[in-house]
């Protein structure tokens, strides 16, 4: 079984966000394409006698990467690549390996250094298992015992909000929303930054603790309608695109009209997730659009039966 810090191993990196690409000082662009590439390992980066990183040619992918070395550094704390074969990491693709600088962690953007130009940064997944291989990712065992503690926490700041800790509580939600929505529930997949609401680590979710959360969110909803924070609560349903959240969604649309455009806009992503199609053929929308949004919001409500 061939784990991350092999010499020879192979590793898959799946981009977890849009790419920066960095053609020259002060000169980048974001590219939105998570599209895989691989990489063949040839060396490793190590602090304090611990594996922190492996590079290597790349040997697979878009034509973008072809041609360069491949930094892989590790994301996750309790990460052990000498066993693991899964895991998450931050990447950066140039004509040489990166180089750790010290001014912040390896997985900090700024936290290594790459001679020349292009190169290519951002996060994302990992894996060297061949074929059906059992997945090992040492950072998912070591704090799989206090994940459904992590999410009954954040459950509970949001249906007991205080001022200095609901927003931070919010968007570590509307992460984890997005790590299921797009991951599974899978951290090493996913998690980009935070959490913000504590010093921990985001848990592989299950479905036991989606429903908590979404229970959470609907609460903090109801009691909390003009809370400042809606729209992160509203976000976070928007990622989660569950149809039985239909009718709070339309009830906070009708309030939000003339009264809160971020979260009226957000509402409207929201029923658009479910499967409402209330842009109609527009390719792009934006918050800044307050005057057609709130048409929008008033052509669609006007198609909907009243609530109670």
């Amino acid at each position: 079984m061939p784990v991350i810090a092999h010499i020879g191993s192979v590793v898959t990196v799946t981009p977890s966000d849009e790419i920066q690409v960095v053609s020259g000082p002060g000169k980048h662009e974001f590219i939105a394409d998570r599209s895989p590439f691989a990489m063949k390992v040839a060396g490793f980066i190590e602090e304090k006698g611990k594996v922190i990183g492996v590079y290597g040619d790349v040997v697979s992918g878009h034509e973008r990467y072809r041609g360069l070395i491949a930094t892989l550094l590790t994301r996750l704390d309790n990460s052990d690549w000498t066993r693991d074969n899964h895991s998450a990491a931050a990447f950066k693709v140039g004509r040489n390996p990166a180089r750790p600088n010290g001014k912040h962690a390896v997985s900090h953007p700024d936290g290594t250094d790459i001679d020349g130009f292009p190169y290519i940064l951002r996060f994302g997944s990992i894996d060297s298992r061949i074929g059906s291989e059992p997945l090992v990712n040492s950072a998912n065992e070591a704090f799989q015992e206090s994940q459904h503690t992590f999410i009954q926490r954040l459950a509970q700041r949001i249906e007991q909000p205080e001022s200095d800790k609901i927003a931070d509580s919010l968007a570590d939600c509307v992460e984890v929303m997005r790590m299921w929505r797009f991951f599974g529930g899978d951290p090493a997949g996913s998690a980009v930054v935070g959490p913000f609401s504590e010093r921990a680590q985001f848990p592989w979710v299950k479905a036991e603790d989606i429903d908590r959360l979404q229970r959470a969110l609907v609460t903090f909803i109801q009691n909390y309608p003009h809370h400042p924070q809606l729209c992160r609560a509203v976000h976070a349903l928007c990622y989660l695109a569950a149809p039985e959240t239909k009718s709070l969604l339309i009830q906070v649309l009708r309030d939000c009209l003339c009264r809160d455009s971020s979260a009226l806009y957000q509402t409207i992503l929201a029923l658009e997730a479910l499967g409402d199609n209330l842009y109609g053929p527009r390719s792009s929308t934006s918050c800044n659009e307050v005057e057609r949004n709130e048409q929008v919001a008033r052509e669609y409500l006007s198609s909907q039966p009243d609530l109670p």
